[in-house]
């Protein structure tokens, strides 16, 4: 029993000793130090649309983002508990992350008891919550500065195809309701520390629309969109009129179509109406 006892000391106990605290400085010496600071978060969308370089430059704000490819509802909620009372923070409002399937999902950011816990109310399995634990027992930083956008083109990427969308809009996904309620948890989380939020929508190639309107969840989509403008008594609209390509596949801005829209979201930026919450669209004039 006193051997029994020894090992969990040396092998369990006392690694977590030093695991624990060490992971709490990682973060802490990580997190974005800046008086002027604006948190930024989304998924593959806000990293390929929206020109960081463009805005720390033309605001008087540095931003800091942790929007990533394929970033989940777990990475929003550990966001949300990050960022400092009072922050200002651009976030995404995201069909595309409602939709992908859950292991899928990044969910790369750090442990958090709370967050984890939320998945757990929210139907995620103890073997989901489990791998979610497993992606984070290695701290990585997750602000950063810069990104980088996709190369303009004049014809649309189509590795991943069309035919993928069409599947996606056939059947509503068992999951689709609890991840609603999760992005729920992680906004009322910025707005009960008084943040100041702009939050855009950002606009999809037009086939996906199609598949939208023909959806069989349709009005579950609607209803969604709704519940959300609900949240943000501000509505403003963005539209990219460029003759060009804008679109660098269906769901992402090219380079040229982001350098739009961030030299048009600039002066919105100013964190004086908030919560509000911006639709990106394809203009007339955009081919």
């Amino acid at each position: 029993m006193k051997r029994f006892l020894t090992n969990i000391l040396v092998f369990i106990i006392i690694p977590l000793l030093v695991y624990i605290p060490a992971y709490i400085v990682f973060y802490y010496y990580h997190h974005p130090k800046a008086d002027n600071a604006c948190y930024v978060w989304g998924d593959s969308q806000m990293y390929q649309d929206v020109e960081l370089d463009y805005l720390n430059h033309n605001s008087n704000f540095k931003y800091f983002s942790a929007a990533a490819h394929g970033a989940g509802l777990y990475d929003f909620l550990v966001f949300a508990e990050m960022v400092p009372e009072n922050s200002n923070v651009m976030i995404q409002v995201s069909r595309t992350l409602i939709l992908r399937r859950k292991e899928k999902d990044r969910n790369i950011s750090a442990i958090s008891p709370i967050s984890l816990f939320t998945l757990l109310k929210n139907g995620y399995s103890l073997d989901e919550v489990g791998h979610v634990v497993k992606n984070n027992l290695i701290p990585r930083r997750i602000f950063y500065t810069i990104n980088y956008l996709y190369r303009n083109a004049d014809t649309v990427n189509t590795k991943v195809p069309i035919s993928t969308f069409a599947q996606i809009y056939k059947a509503k996904p068992t999951y689709f309701d609890d991840k609603i309620s999760i992005f729920f948890t992680g906004l009322e989380i910025l707005k009960n520390k008084h943040c100041k939020i702009v939050a855009l929508q950002f606009p999809y190639h037009p086939m996906l629309y199609t598949f939208e309107n023909n959806s069989p969840y349709r009005k579950d989509l609607e209803q969604f969109d709704k519940d959300v403008a609900n949240m943000f008594p501000y509505k403003e609209t963005i539209e990219i009129k460029l003759k060009q390509n804008i679109f660098n596949d269906f769901t992402h801005l090219n380079g040229r179509g982001a350098k739009d829209l961030s030299r048009q979201l600039a002066p919105y930026l100013d964190f004086k109406k908030s919560p509000m919450i911006i639709n990106v669209r394809k203009g007339e004039l955009a081919e």
